[in-house]
């Protein structure tokens, strides 16, 4: 972390709770099928917009963000049509509570 005598602001880096095993393992797998919306919103995201760097993928909790930057302290999901099958409207719901 840089320090505030630096002339830098400080990072808000490992801010986020730290991912669960079971989270990492999901995370692990979801980074090789990423659907069409999450691949393209990465290849504008990989470009550091306003300098800032994004993971995908990235466990907090036992929950996985699609994209996540430490320094803004913002995740962002990505809903799609996997959103809405299943048991995931629910755990959708208490993920975003």
């Amino acid at each position: 972390m840089r320090s505030m005598a630096e002339g830098n602001a400080p990072t808000l880096k490992n801010i986020a709770p730290k991912g669960s095993a079971g989270a990492t393992r999901q995370a692990r797998l979801l980074r090789q099928a990423m659907s069409l919306s999450e691949v393209l919103l990465w290849c504008a995201l990989r470009l550091r917009p306003g300098s800032l760097k994004f993971r995908r993928q990235h466990p907090s909790g036992p929950y996985v963000c699609d994209f996540y930057c430490g320094d803004a302290r913002l995740a962002v999901v990505v809903d799609g049509e996997a959103h809405e099958w299943g048991n995931r409207p629910c755990r959708d719901e208490a993920r975003d509570a």
